[in-house]
């Protein structure tokens, strides 16, 4: 989730409470990220867990952007990534949202937790960005123009690029059961894909 452009953020106060919160999640490592008041920064953030948490206190401040995949893609990737994802579980969301830890806390079945942690990340994304979100999908048929919506440069892009959104499919047994439940399921990702578009991966 690419954050950029300050306007007015506590600077002092977010650095002290984001390297806090990195100390306590990531064995005493810290995160430090300097120029932040320039007008040309941006920062690029590939795993974006925590921002996506702190998104309703990022958002007033920053121009923010979500990179969204097919949700059964993502279930499928969170299997085999080896982070406690693969078990359903966020230490960042559950930190700083307790009321849905505790959602997280009363189902037992990791296919569960999982579609509750896409409902969550959806849901962050339409409650506060629905006008900033880019599709990986997108990306990939445009050779990466898409997004140009973040860095003009990447309008002259035009990179020869392949879906991977199937590559999990045919190798995982639970792929289906997998589809079906999210199928079955009232999540915030319906807001920005589909049934079909889950369908259509298993076809």
């Amino acid at each position: 989730m690419p954050i950029r452009r300050l306007k007015g953020l506590d600077e002092e106060r977010f650095v002290q409470d984001t390297v806090a919160f990195f100390e306590r999640q990531l064995n005493g490592k810290t995160l430090e990220i300097t120029n932040v008041t320039s007008d040309d920064f941006d920062l690029g953030i590939k795993h974006p867990t925590l921002f996506t948490a702190r998104l309703h206190q990022l958002r007033p401040h920053f121009d923010c952007y979500a990179l969204v995949r097919n949700p059964l893609s993502v279930f499928l990737s969170w299997r085999d990534s080896g982070m406690p994802i693969a078990s359903g579980k966020s230490g960042a969301i559950e930190t700083l949202h307790p009321d849905f830890a505790e959602r997280l806390a009363a189902t037992t079945d990791v296919v569960d937790r999982q579609i509750a942690l896409v409902d969550f990340f959806f849901s962050q994304y339409r409650d506060h960005i629905p006008g900033n979100v880019i599709k990986y999908e997108d990306v990939i048929a445009t050779g990466e123009r898409e997004l140009a919506r973040i860095a003009v440069a990447a309008a002259t892009l035009d990179e020869p690029l392949s879906s991977r959104n199937r590559r999990a499919i045919s190798e995982d047994p639970e792929a289906v059961r997998i589809a079906e439940t999210l199928l079955q399921s009232d999540n915030a990702c319906w807001d920005f894909y589909r049934r079909e578009d889950v369908e259509r991966l298993l076809a």
